[in-house]
């Protein structure tokens, strides 16, 4: 069975200030108003732990009705394209807070109440990308379909990307463009050219998964391209890559730090600390001192990304 309960707002005051001002100043299209709640989505196996969950996730009360009729008012819903990291923290929680064997999976979403300056005519909203993101969202105008939302669904086959052998005007690298625009990979001119060489050699087409893996492992978030690059400005060579740069401190000032740009994270001089910890042969829990150094780890370029490029 599946329940969708009303969480708090998901917009703190501020936010909702901004967002208006943003929109108003960017489009052509005003709003007067605009708020927001967390939706829940819950994926349960019996209505016994409805309020068990509506606790956990502090579900609020919400008068039901029939929806406001209203020429300038949208309602938007937007939720997760794929299961969410919230979502698979939150459905850990509650499988240790006693829940494991009465909910398969819980969600979250937003519902968002917009209030137009002028009666909404339909067609895409010109600031949608300004309120949700299009790589990892989906946006409607009505609630989502919980039975699709928690659908496993079943493995697709692996697919053969047939790059010689499909008449499209241009040959292989054509073909290829193609699948690359259709399937969003951001493969440029380079990396297509060298893939069908590549391909050609071995004697056959790729396969979906060769380029989907491609297209992660020669990304500028695995292997900074743009980061490692020389830079040539106003006919001056640069002297530091943008990483260099980065790396320019640490250079510059290595007091305190005992480890850094090794294994992806840094390990910074700390002092004497009290921590508590148990004792595994009695169970008994016990202060300890200990000198604690902190661990570290930012990443150069996690946003915008590929993954959530807005």
């Amino acid at each position: 069975m599946y329940e969708m309960l009303r969480g708090d707002s998901c917009y703190t005051a501020s936010e909702e200030s901004k967002l208006l001002l943003r929109i108003n100043e960017k489009y052509r299209t005003k709003i007067r108003h605009i708020s927001g709640h967390w939706l829940f989505y819950v994926h349960l196996s019996s209505d016994n732990a409805v309020d068990k969950v509506r606790n956990l996730v502090q579900a609020v009360d919400h008068p039901s009705g029939p929806p406001i009729q209203d020429p300038c008012r949208l309602d938007i819903y937007i939720v997760p394209r794929n299961i969410s990291p919230w979502s698979s923290k939150a459905t850990n929680i509650a499988h240790d807070c006693g829940l494991r064997n009465e909910l398969y999976r819980l969600e979250r979403g937003r519902c968002l109440a917009i209030e137009l300056a002028e009666p909404y005519s339909g067609g895409d909203l010109p600031f949608r990308d300004d309120i949700y993101d299009r790589m990892t969202e989906l946006l409607s105008y009505s609630p989502p379909d919980m039975e699709q939302m928690f659908n496993d669904g079943s493995r697709k086959p692996l697919e053969i990307v047939d790059i010689f052998n499909n008449g499209e005007r241009g040959g292989p690298l054509a073909t290829l463009k193609a699948y690359n625009q259709r399937m969003g990979l951001g493969l440029d001119q380079t990396n297509m050219e060298y893939l069908v060489a590549e391909y050609t050699n071995l004697g056959r087409p790729p396969t979906d998964i060769e380029l989907f893996m491609w297209a992660q492992v020669n990304s500028e978030h695995c292997r900074h391209h743009v980061f490692n690059a020389t830079w040539t400005i106003d006919g001056t060579a640069m002297k530091n890559t943008l990483f260099n740069m980065i790396k320019n401190t640490h250079k510059v000032t290595p007091d305190f730090t005992l480890s850094a740009y090794s294994d992806n994270a840094a390990v910074l001089a700390g002092e004497t600390g009290n921590y508590w910890a148990p004792d595994y042969s009695s169970g008994v829990w016990a202060l300890h001192k200990e000198k604690v150094q902190p661990l570290i780890k930012v990443e150069t370029h996690n946003h915008p990304t590929a993954i959530s490029p807005l």
